[in-house]
């Protein structure tokens, strides 16, 4: 059989010489690729009781007559055995020969091996997508639309209340001409990402109105939405922000912090109440070093064997130099009155009202303290807890009166959940 498959490929080259990938030449490639699944598979038909070795020996004699590879580089990339089909279809692509791939292609599909071993499924329909391939271009160009049809009206649901009766409906509907999974968890899951694109639209003007809160939680509520299912992006996180600047500035109405939930590493003043903790900040502050730089110039005189005098003068000058340097790690805490800072090896309490100056960064908050020696120190965080800092201390310094929540008023969990008033 060796002579034969060596004979056959000699034929196919030369006639993909003569630029002729039809006709016979096509017939010889399918029969090629016919005996290379008989080498494999068909024990029965030439390999019976001679194991995968013989294939091995068949497809590395198929590929070295071709002069594509030497025969130990082959021994060695076929000591796996089970795919020599695809080492041989790539080795004929990269060698120019279209026709004796697209026979292996057209041959081997008819085998044992084209459940999962000869072709590639594609991930969406199902169905074959060749070589090398894991999805059809069209699957992918529709899977894709109608994922951001979905989107599209999970947001206009969730923001305007369109339709929200019936999105489950249309969303399996959309789901089953897309390659959607709509079944179960996974239309939970598709839900929460359109009520988590209908917070980001929500917050591209940085503020909550009291319709777009009221029918955010209708559509959670709809669809029994937990915190747990909204906040795998983030987004029931940046929620919860958004009501508490919402109830600050609009209302007037500082949440009492529930202490339950999480016990501030703070000794809190009374007349103050705490409104959001900030993990993972690094401080930074301003070092400066100083270092004294100069240099002397004059000539050295010989006076006696190994005695030398050097009349001149030396000049040098104090030279500072001042960086932002990473001081300490750990919590942040901002309340109606101050910003707290707890670390490994650093603590303090900064008064808003004693801060001169804020300087907003895309990933932190500087600040300069209103004192005679005072230096720049820098809060580095994420990008929406930098934003977020910083309208809660402008929305506590705008209001006029500041009037602090007793027992039995709402929490900031409550206030997400009720009703806007």
């Amino acid at each position: 059989m060796n002579r034969r498959l060596s004979g056959l490929w000699s034929r196919f080259r030369a006639l993909n010489m003569a630029r002729n990938s039809g006709g016979i030449g096509a017939r010889i490639g399918r029969r090629i690729g016919h005996l290379v699944l008989q080498a494999e598979g068909r024990r029965n038909e030439g390999c019976h009781g001679r194991g995968p070795g013989a294939a091995r020996e068949l497809i590395a004699t198929l590929a070295t007559a071709s002069g594509v590879c030497r025969p130990r580089a082959w021994g060695a990339i076929l000591n796996g055995g089970g795919r020599s089909y695809i080492i041989l279809a790539a080795a004929a692509r990269a060698e120019g020969y279209a026709g004796v791939h697209r026979a292996v292609h057209a041959g081997l599909s008819k085998g044992p091996y084209r459940e999962g071993e000869m072709m590639g499924d594609c991930r969406y329909c199902g169905k074959s997508a060749g070589f090398f391939r894991k999805e059809h271009k069209a699957c992918a160009d529709a899977h894709e639309e109608g994922l951001a049809r979905i989107d599209k009206i999970c947001v206009d649901a969730a923001l305007y209340g369109a339709d929200v009766n019936q999105l489950a409906d249309s969303v399996r509907s959309i789901g089953a001409a897309a390659y959607v999974d709509t079944s179960g968890a996974a239309m939970t899951a598709v839900l929460a990402r359109g009520w988590g694109q209908a917070v980001m639209a929500a917050m591209e003007d940085d503020f909550l109105s009291d319709g777009e809160k009221r029918a955010l939680n209708h559509y959670r509520a709809q669809h029994s939405l937990g915190a747990h299912e909204l906040d795998s992006g983030g987004h029931f996180t940046l929620y919860r922000m958004m009501n508490l600047l919402n109830a600050l500035s609009e209302h007037g109405v500082v949440p009492r912090w529930d202490r339950r939930r999480a016990r501030p590493p703070f000794n809190l003043m009374k007349s103050e109440e705490l409104l959001w903790l900030f993990g993972g900040v690094d401080y930074l502050e301003q070092v400066t070093q100083r270092e004294f730089r100069g240099g002397s110039l004059g000539v050295s005189f010989r006076v006696a064997k190994g005695v030398y005098i050097r009349p001149g003068a030396f000049r040098g000058r104090s030279v500072a130099t001042s960086s932002m340097q990473h001081t300490d790690s750990g919590v942040l805490g901002i309340t109606t009155k101050h910003i707290y800072f707890k670390g490994s090896g650093k603590s303090f309490r900064v008064r808003l009202e004693k801060i001169v100056s804020f300087d907003p960064y895309r990933d932190g908050l500087g600040i300069m303290r209103d004192t005679a020696r005072a230096k720049p120190e820098i809060f580095r965080m994420g990008e929406t807890d930098a934003w977020f800092l910083l309208n809660v201390i402008d929305a506590v310094m705008c209001m006029e009166r500041v009037r602090l929540p007793k027992s039995g008023d709402p929490t900031l969990e409550e206030i997400v959940d009720g009703d806007p008033g």
